[in-house]
């Protein structure tokens, strides 16, 4: 048996984020993609694309108007607004710190060497277990 308690979702953090780090010396704050602020940036940012989407039911990929490389650009969008949040320890190629802003977490979501990161925050950022709240609790303590 499990206790309810143990599959909880702490939800002030899936919607603050949740400090994690990618690389020793690396760390962002990712919020939850389960939130109902991302389902509705998600909808929202998708509202301009509907009649494509509709008029793409039932073709081929080869025949679709609103294409893959669309829809993640869309997603990319919205986790750089909505799902990272913020980060610390990245530097730029002189040494002065990276900044996180909107703009700049869309530029690293969407380089093609940054692939792997990108598929890292989603992965994060739709994870039950980070967002755990007996797992938060218990990583408070210590």
């Amino acid at each position: 048996m499990v206790k309810l308690s143990q599959i909880a979702s702490d939800v002030k953090a899936e919607a603050e984020g949740v400090w994690l780090e990618y690389v020793p010396g690396f760390k962002v704050r990712v919020a939850s993609t389960a939130t109902k602020r991302f389902r509705d940036a998600m909808e929202a940012a998708l509202a301009p694309y509907r009649e494509l989407i509709r008029a793409d039911q039932g073709k081929d990929k080869a025949e679709r108007k609103f294409t893959d490389a669309m829809r993640e650009q869309v997603v990319r969008e919205v986790m750089a607004e909505h799902v990272l949040l913020d980060w610390e320890g990245l530097e730029k190629a002189d040494g002065s710190p990276d900044v996180r802003t909107k703009e700049r977490a869309l530029e690293l979501l969407s380089d093609p060497a940054m692939h792997r990161f990108e598929a890292w925050v989603g992965t994060a950022a739709g994870a039950d277990e980070v967002f755990r709240a007996e797992r938060l609790e218990r990583d408070r303590k210590n």
